[in-house]
């Protein structure tokens, strides 16, 4: 399996989110999974949270993570063949670029 995550992910959020994001979609994501990233406020200080929807499976995982600049985006982790991709939702297949995770 090779785990592949599109440039403009790398303009959004930092590497280090973006490995982290890869480790929950491989603890919990199975084939594939929906990756919502809101942020909020937790004793003045925002915090990022992570929820991770399997597609078979329902509610969702949720995660909040601390020391990181938080974001608000909506991901997606599909396969393609013997690969995994991490793009926007909607976004795959529109920017050829991709970088090994």
């Amino acid at each position: 399996m090779t785990r592949q995550t599109d440039k403009i992910c790398y303009t959004l959020m930092s590497e280090i989110l973006a490995g982290y994001l890869w480790e929950l979609a491989e603890k919990y994501g199975d084939d594939g999974c929906v990756l919502v990233l809101t942020k909020r406020k937790l004793s003045g200080t925002e915090v990022q949270d992570i929820t991770l929807f399997r597609r078979d499976a329902f509610p969702g995982k949720t995660v909040t993570v601390f020391g990181c600049k938080p974001v608000e985006i909506t991901l997606e982790i599909n396969r393609k063949g013997e690969n995994y991709v991490m793009s926007p939702v909607g976004y795959i297949g529109k920017e050829k670029d991709v970088c090994p995770a």
